[in-house]
This record gives C-alpha cells, sequence and structure tokens, in this order.
C-alpha cells in the first residue's frame, strides 16, 4: 500500500516537473519569436532610415544644381521635413 502511494506520488512529482519545463520552453518559443520579430523591425527601421538619408541628400544636391547654390537645396529639404514632422504632431494631438 505504501509503494503504490509513493508511485502516485513521484508520478505526481514528476508530471509537475514535465509540466513547469513545457511551460519554460513554451515562454522562451514566445519571447525569441517576440525578439526576432523586433530585431527585423529595427533593422528595417536603419535600413529605412538610410535610403530616406541618401535620398534627400541626393534630392537636395538636385536641387542645389538647378539653383546654382551650395546650400539651398538641404535648406528647402530640412525645410520640407519640419512641415512634414508639424502635420504629423498636429495629427497626433488631435
Amino acid at each position: 500500500m505504501a509503494s503504490s502511494a509513493r508511485k502516485v506520488i513521484d508520478s505526481i512529482i514528476a508530471f509537475i516537473e514535465v509540466k513547469t519545463e513545457q511551460i519554460k520552453l513554451k515562454i522562451i518559443a514566445a519571447l525569441a519569436k517576440l525578439l526576432s520579430g523586433v530585431l527585423s523591425a529595427a533593422i528595417l527601421a536603419v535600413l529605412a532610415f538610410f535610403f530616406l538619408f541618401f535620398l534627400s541628400f541626393a534630392f537636395a544636391e538636385m536641387i542645389n544644381a538647378r539653383l546654382s547654390s551650395d546650400y539651398l537645396g538641404f535648406l528647402i529639404i530640412a525645410g520640407a521635413y519640419l512641415i512634414i514632422i508639424m502635420i504629423i504632431l498636429a495629427l497626433l494631438k488631435s
């Protein structure tokens, strides 16, 4: 009688250990999936930033060439970004 009760208790303890390990693995899998998504988004954001940076630089140089200026193209592009930022801030406030 005591040995069968001990077997049941050992089985319950083993079950709890397996379930605990299973929960740990599920948490690790969820965190890995989340972190891979965040890392992918961060890499995409950095690439988008560089694309926009170099595209803006190219447009500024093109405007400089058309206006025969060394700096007006950069000021125009900076002004365009300032207007975009102001519009976004106004939309966020409303």
